[in-house]
């Protein structure tokens, strides 16, 4: 048999080679473009999923939430300083008449 001079390849082995790594080539070329697609959906999505009025909406009603927690917060602290100091509810029920 003679030998291609390419790395002592016979005609066989490079007439077998030759479809496989035509066919490859697409395969990849696929797999290549669609791991793109996905990455730029992936990335794209996290960037463009709220639109900033949502966003500036979604911050002012948690900034509101936040004032509306504090203020229960101390109501409940002033409540209880009140129970504390011993100040009997029948007493203050007596002062409001």
């Amino acid at each position: 048999m003679q030998l291609i001079p390419i790395a002592g390849i016979e005609p066989w082995q490079m007439a077998l080679m030759v479809p496989i790594i035509i066919f490859m080539i697409p395969i990849v070329a696929i797999l290549t473009s669609h791991q793109r697609k996905m990455a730029e959906l992936m990335h794209g999505s996290r960037e463009s999923s709220l639109p900033s009025a949502e966003i500036d909406e979604l911050r002012r009603q948690i900034a509101n939430l936040q004032s509306t927690v504090s203020a229960l917060t101390i109501s409940v602290d002033n409540l209880k300083d009140e129970v504390r100091s011993g100040q009997n509810v029948q007493d203050r029920i007596r002062v409001d008449q």
